[in-house]
């Protein structure tokens, strides 16, 4: 038999006024765990609505997200 990897799907802890939204296509993502409902991109970027600082969501390895 195969060995199957797993993969383990980072979900980011989110603050206050911070809102995931897609990296590819800018839509807000209502569910995090999976990639974006509107064009399939695994990539998140949080945005904080009172600054408006984005930061790309990066994995335990500090790859970012895609």
């Amino acid at each position: 038999m195969g060995r199957r990897e797993e993969t383990e799907i980072f979900v980011p802890k989110l603050g206050a006024n911070e809102v995931p939204e897609c990296g590819k296509c800018g839509a807000e993502i209502s569910e995090l765990g999976g990639p974006c409902q509107a064009c399939g991109s695994w990539r998140v970027i949080i945005v904080h609505q009172k600054t408006g600082v984005r930061t790309s969501v990066r994995d335990q390895n500090g790859d970012e997200c895609r």
